[in-house]
């Protein structure tokens, strides 16, 4: 995986190289569609928690009391079991967000690497672009700071003159992807403010990002 600290680096690097625009543009569409197949998904807040609590439930479950001979043998059984199991459940979540910091470095590269789109820009350090695939419309950005406490960035296309919201969305790590339902057409200009959390109908700040 691209570390999040180099991947606004390398994003940038691409899309102005001729040279690697067209080798990346060779293997960004199987690997875009795929991306967008599905949301993007993590690990549940809390899962290792839960499944260690668990786990502790049935390893303790009450059962038939044995001879005071022998308590402490099961005890230290139960103990080293419970340790091993929650061994286990720590590295598959270790896994399974490495996995998923994999998967969403190689689709922000694939989408930015695409050579159709429109570009946004306005911020120095910062790369973004919109993209239609199958319909729908991703936005995928590289090197943006996190919204402001009880704000989130907001995705605007400009359409015959009209300002019509393609949702809000967050970054995570300077990335940000996020799909719209709106697909994007010939003629369409795209802007990216700061909103109240929730979002707004209209504009309501100056464009962070703009494709104009």
């Amino acid at each position: 995986a691209v570390p999040s600290g180099e991947l606004a680096d390398v994003s940038r690097h691409i899309v102005s190289c001729e040279e690697c625009l067209e080798e990346a543009d060779g293997y960004s569409e199987v690997t875009a569609a795929l991306a967008l197949a599905v949301d993007p998904a993590t690990v549940p807040a809390g899962f290792a928690a839960r499944v260690m609590e668990q786990v502790a439930g049935d390893q303790l479950a009450p059962s038939a009391a044995p001879a005071s001979r022998r308590r402490w043998p099961m005890f230290a059984k139960l103990v080293s079991g419970l340790a091993l199991t929650v061994a286990a459940v720590v590295a598959t979540v270790v896994l399974l967000d490495q996995r998923s910091d994999l998967a969403r470095n190689q689709q922000v590269v694939a989408l930015l690497a695409r050579s159709d789109g429109l570009d946004l820009s306005s911020q120095e350090g910062v790369t973004a672009r919109l993209v239609t695939e199958e319909g729908r419309t991703a936005f995928v950005g590289a090197g943006l700071d996190p919204a402001p406490g009880g704000r989130t960035y907001q995705l605007w296309l400009v359409r015959d003159g009209r300002t019509i919201s393609a949702g809000t969305f967050s970054v995570e790590d300077g990335e940000a992807v996020h799909l719209s339902d709106l697909s994007l057409k010939g003629g369409d200009e795209a802007a990216v403010t700061v909103e109240p959390s929730g979002g707004s109908k209209q504009p309501t700040t100056k464009p962070v990002l703009t494709s104009a």
